[in-house]
C-alpha cells in the first residue's frame, strides 16, 4: 500500500503558510495520512481484508477502530470520526 507518511509531510509544509487555503489543505492531507495509515494497519497487521474495498471505506475504517477492544485503536477511530 501507499506510504501515507508523504501526505503528512505535505500537510506539514502546507501548514507553514498562514492563509485559509493552505491551512484547509494541510488539514485535508493530515486527515488522509491518518486514514490511509489506519486502513493499511487494519488490513496488513490486523488482517481485516474486507477493508480493501472502496465502497463506504471511511465509515468502515472508523467503525473498525471505534469498536475495537484496543484503547489506542478506539482513540484513533474517534479522531477519524470527528474529522469526517
Amino acid at each position: 500500500m501507499y506510504d501515507f507518511g508523504e501526505f503528512y509531510q505535505i500537510g506539514e509544509e502546507l501548514s507553514q503558510q498562514n492563509d485559509e487555503a493552505h491551512i484547509r489543505s494541510a488539514i485535508n492531507r493530515d486527515y488522509y495520512a491518518l486514514f490511509g495509515e489506519s486502513r493499511k494497519y487494519l488490513v496488513e497487521i490486523r488482517g481485516k481484508k474486507y477493508l480493501t474495498s472502496k465502497n463506504g471505506i471511511h465509515t468502515k475504517v472508523c467503525n473498525a477502530l471505534m469498536f475495537s477492544k484496543d484503547s489506542t485503536e478506539k482513540y484513533v477511530g474517534n479522531i477519524l470520526f470527528n474529522l469526517t
